[in-house]
């Protein structure tokens, strides 16, 4: 079933009429076409007839092994405390800023605590204390350049790492030793998937490279570019997803495509771009939220306004929402739990995309003259509460069922992503690249 799309706003703005109302006011006004330049981002309509949002009991969660936890994206709704009482912290290298952001998830994992810092130095701490246990410079020598993507994913006692420096890589978890490394194309855009055997990887021309995960010897690839040449998508992306065999990856051009694991074969491609096209400069269509899939139904969302429920395995469309985001939505539950490029948060009907409840956070430190901008993150799923944070160092807590706020707390320093929730505590990562472990 697709749904209508959802109304908004309409937000155009005549680009020669704004450049003729910067000079004299005595020259007549040049009349231009009106284009759309940005989606509102005004989020969705509540519906009368949507359900009321139920949960499950919160599951606990002993490991995090990749990005969002597993390598479908959907840890649901795990158990963790949400009163943000401070245990341990610790330093884990260098910190994030504007042309280096420090966005790569930490890991859990027999006992030990990953994580990769702004350099793509990776780490391994004690879960109990945060202790350094070891760490090692995937940086190449004679490098110069800046690391900007990538991430970390566990498996089978190896810490697999792709950099912004152009290289996958797998090192052993006990001690840091590099097993492999490859070479990719392009620096990589995303942190890896692990699953089927394989390690996916995005890079910043849109390849989904893979590679042998015990040997590193490449395997398929698949091209997410449309038209030549292909366009070099600068920034950190989501990790692809897998689920029954298949891999989901988003790219820039606003394309969502499925390919089955074993022979790097398309299962399905379906297009969240804008409209305006690759070579536009106002090309808005990139996919920056990782994947996630749930109940058999993978769940995009672009950065241009399409929010889309797909079929894993025919490709598709269950619905289709008018919403623009970078963050990946939290699912658990038959609903899924959406932060919006307009900092809505909206709780959404998985089997039909009815909106139960939607909550708008602050956008602006000064919300009467739209000045200080907030960007938040999240929303994580902990205990029937809804975490989002931002980067004026801030965690809004909401009800998971009602969309009210409950709390807000101070963190000390910006955040980029939201904490995730293991072993019975909050590990909440900061852009000053200290990790707090919250009881």
């Amino acid at each position: 079933m697709t749904l209508p799309m959802i109304r908004r706003r309409t937000a155009t703005v005549g680009l020669l009429g704004l450049l003729a109302s910067c000079s004299s006011s005595k020259k007549p006004p040049i009349v231009g076409t009106q284009i759309p330049v940005l989606p509102n981002q005004s989020g969705m309509d509540v519906a009368s007839d949507a359900p009321a949002v139920t949960l499950p009991a919160p599951t606990a969660l002993s490991t995090w092994t990749q990005t969002l936890a597993n390598a479908a994206h959907a840890p649901g709704n795990a158990a963790g405390p949400v009163g943000f009482k401070p245990g341990w912290h610790t330093d884990i290298g260098t910190a994030g800023g504007y042309r280096q952001p420090l966005m790569a998830s930490p890991l859990v994992a027999g006992g030990h605590v990953f994580t990769m810092d702004a350099d793509a130095h990776v780490r391994a701490l004690s879960f109990s204390d945060g202790s350094e246990l070891w760490r090692t410079n995937t940086k190449p020598k004679h490098n110069t350049t800046q690391n900007l993507g990538g991430g970390i994913a566990f498996d089978s006692g190896k810490i697999y790492a792709s950099t912004g420096y152009g290289e996958a890589l797998a090192l052993d978890a006990g001690s840091g030793k590099i097993l492999w490394r490859q070479q990719l194309d392009f620096p990589a855009r995303s942190a890896p998937l692990v699953a089927g055997g394989l390690v996916a990887v995005v890079t910043q021309n849109d390849l989904l490279l893979t590679f042998d995960a015990q040997s590193g010897a490449p395997g398929w690839r698949f091209s997410g570019a449309v038209g030549t040449p292909p366009m070099t998508a600068v920034g950190v992306t989501g990790a692809p997803a897998f689920a029954d065999g298949i891999v989901v990856a988003g790219f820039s051009t606003g394309l969502l495509a499925a390919i089955d694991a074993s022979s790097g074969t398309p299962v399905w491609e379906q297009s969240l771009a804008t409209g305006f096209g690759q070579a536009s400069s106002l090309d808005l269509s990139d996919v920056v939220a990782a994947p996630v899939i749930a109940g058999g139904v993978v769940y995009g969302i672009n950065i241009g306004g399409t929010f889309m429920a797909v079929d894993l395995h025919s490709g598709a469309q269950v619905w289709t929402h008018q919403a623009a985001g970078s963050q990946p939505p939290a699912a658990s539950g038959g609903f899924l739990f959406l932060l919006d490029s307009n900092a809505v948060l909206s709780a959404v009907h998985a089997d039909d995309g009815l909106v139960s409840w939607a909550t708008a956070l602050p956008a602006f430190k000064n919300m009467k003259k739209h000045t200080n901008p907030i960007a938040w993150a999240g929303p994580a799923l902990v205990s029937n509460t809804l975490i989002c944070v931002n980067d004026h160092g801030e965690a809004a807590l909401l009800d998971a069922t009602t969309g009210k706020v409950t709390q807000t707390v101070k963190l000390g320093a910006p955040a980029d992503i939201a904490p995730i929730p293991v072993g019975g505590v909050l590990l909440q990562l900061t852009r000053n690249a200290r990790l707090t472990a919250y009881g």
